[in-house]
């Protein structure tokens, strides 16, 4: 069974997030409004890292996983330079990144590489 997220009639996209409330305390009210974030990546080209997203975007946290139709594995790390992806992800593999208190991850600043054109990962986070 799929399932299939939308907002405002559309699907969930990096333009089009999804409205979360996140609530402390186990409920009640009083809670810290944050916006669901998701989408795929294709990498278009070999030895081209390729953001995230397109513009400044800040999140809390995000979790990046290989598609499972990957043929070998992905790369994630903060510089656009070829090569400097140090995070390998195999196949179905993930990692989660959470900010520092007081800080935001910019997803516009995470980029992923791949060894073949169009594999790439899928990717969702909390942002307010």
């Amino acid at each position: 069974m799929a399932i299939k997220l939308q907002a405002n009639g559309d699907n969930v996209s990096a333009d089009n997030p999804l409205p979360v409330a996140l609530v402390e305390g186990g409920g009640g009210g009083g809670g810290t409004a944050a916006t669901a974030y998701e989408d795929e990546l294709a990498v278009a080209a070999t030895g081209t890292p390729e953001a995230l997203a397109d513009a400044e975007t800040l999140v809390d946290v995000v979790s990046i996983k290989a598609l499972s139709t990957n043929t070998s594995p992905v790369k994630i790390g903060f510089s656009a330079g070829a090569g400097n992806q140090k995070w390998e992800l195999v196949p179905t593999e993930w990692i989660s990144l959470r900010a520092p208190s007081n800080r935001k991850l910019n997803l516009a600043a995470i980029y992923v590489a791949c060894a073949v054109n169009g594999e790439g990962v899928a990717w969702h986070a909390f942002g307010q």
